[in-house]
């Protein structure tokens, strides 16, 4: 997958890793982080907000030969179309070399009054700006994040097959509490399923729900 290539290309960098916008010749961040980078941006601030930065960029320089478009301009278009949380992400996906690391520290889930299930889960979220180098320094985080549930119950079938709840949720770095309603007891569940952040570690992000 391109964030398990991204991040061995990284490991076996024999110079110095660039920011993505930054990125000359290095197909771990080309290929592999760019394309991670590009839809995440898509989730984060809708597919439709991304082809009208893009159908804008084109536009403006179509039919022309110098200056050419460089990273930068694709950037100032992106930041047109999206918020101040849009734009955050887009710092830091671009311009900063970021790891992130989520875990799902518990979760339970009680059934209510009219029959329906109230979760309740805590997460926590690190983040880590690296330089060049690979030295690494704790930084405070605050951004959107997908969180899904899925039933085990096959009676719980939807449109998205077991997922029964998917949301996006405002996380800060360190212990964040979580409360969800389902019409069916969620089995599993997920912090940031598509892979949208650099995490070091995907295999706690997944947890049983007690």
């Amino acid at each position: 997958m391109p964030l398990h290539y991204y991040l061995q290309g990284r490991a076996q960098e024999a110079r110095e890793e660039n920011p993505l916008y930054k990125a000359v010749g290095q197909q771990y961040l080309l290929y592999n982080k760019g394309g991670l980078v590009m839809m995440s941006i898509a989730d984060q601030i809708g597919e439709d907000k991304v082809n009208t930065a893009l159908k804008a960029l084109l536009n403006e320089f179509k039919y022309q030969n110098s200056p050419y478009p460089t990273t930068n301009d694709l950037l100032r278009h992106l930041n047109q179309v999206t918020d101040e949380s849009g734009g955050n992400s887009i710092h830091q996906n671009f311009k900063e070399i970021n790891l992130y690391e989520f875990k799902i520290n518990s979760v339970n889930s009680v059934v209510t009054e009219d029959g329906k299930y109230l979760t309740t889960a805590v997460v926590e979220a690190q983040r880590k700006l690296v330089d060049g180098k690979g030295k690494e320094v704790e930084s405070s985080f605050y951004g959107k994040v997908l969180v899904s549930a899925k039933a085990q119950n096959t009676e719980a079938l939807s449109e998205k097959g077991l997922v029964i709840f998917e949301q996006w949720h405002n996380i800060t770095d360190g212990e964040n509490t979580l409360t969800f309603i389902t019409d069916a007891k969620p089995s599993l569940l997920e912090v940031d399923p598509y892979v949208n952040y650099i995490d070091i570690d995907l295999k706690n992000n997944q947890l049983t729900v007690d």
